[in-house]
């Protein structure tokens, strides 16, 4: 309600709501592969302001969660006038071990007593082949030397091919590679990852990256 008055006498009333209302989606999504976690560098918003006063994007008004867990962020202040849309770039403190990545994530982003965005980073399964195992005699044994894969990623993150394990007859092996390599979304490639196993044959080899798992019998 509002009154105006001059010299006790009153002008005017009414009554005047503030509707605070927004729309929030999540445009945009920036990962980054380390050779130790699945990096979330930057999440692009898209905020409508639907109600009738400024919307203001400032810290304490905006909280971020991974698997509803809270998690610090980055971010420039931003004021939402009324029926605008305006682009909010947020740079969280977000990164996932790859040995969870079998299973999906969820990140909301809430602003306080307005509305949330909720995105989901989904397990990631890439497409996984073996083209060759390098073997030679070791004594009374063999020398599980190398082995040739094909990965795809269908996903929307990239893939760094640390995050392969490698298991020679159910035991985790030791990886080497010349280099830290990375697979974007969309791309296939041929790698070759140096082993440091001893085993008799026959044996079982299985790849592991994800929630992908392939096996091998030689």
């Amino acid at each position: 309600m509002i009154k105006a008055f001059y010299r006790d006498k009153e002008l005017y009333s009414g009554s005047f709501y503030v509707r605070g209302k927004a729309d929030i989606k999540i445009k945009d999504v920036l990962f980054n592969a380390s050779h130790s976690s699945l990096d979330l560098e930057e999440l692009t918003l898209e905020v409508r302001n639907e109600g009738n006063a400024p919307l203001y994007l400032i810290p304490g008004n905006i909280e971020m969660y991974l698997d509803g867990s809270r998690r610090s962020f980055s971010f420039s202040p931003l004021t939402v006038m009324p029926v605008d849309i305006s682009s909010l770039r947020l740079k969280p403190l977000i990164s996932i071990d790859p040995n969870y990545l079998d299973g999906e994530h969820r990140v909301d982003v809430v602003i306080l007593n307005v509305t949330r965005a909720p995105y989901t980073i989904e397990p990631l399964k890439p497409e996984l082949r073996i083209e060759k195992v390098g073997l030679k005699p070791f004594l009374d044994k063999w020398s599980v030397d190398n082995i040739t894969l094909i990965i795809s990623n269908g996903g929307k993150y990239p893939i760094n091919i640390r995050w392969v394990k490698i298991y020679v007859n159910e035991e985790l092996n030791a990886l080497w590679t010349p280099s830290t390599e990375v697979i974007g979304p969309g791309e296939e490639k041929e790698v070759i990852l140096s082993l440091a196993a001893i085993t008799s044959r026959p044996f079982t080899l299985k790849v592991k990256l994800g929630a992908t798992e392939i096996f091998y019998s030689g």
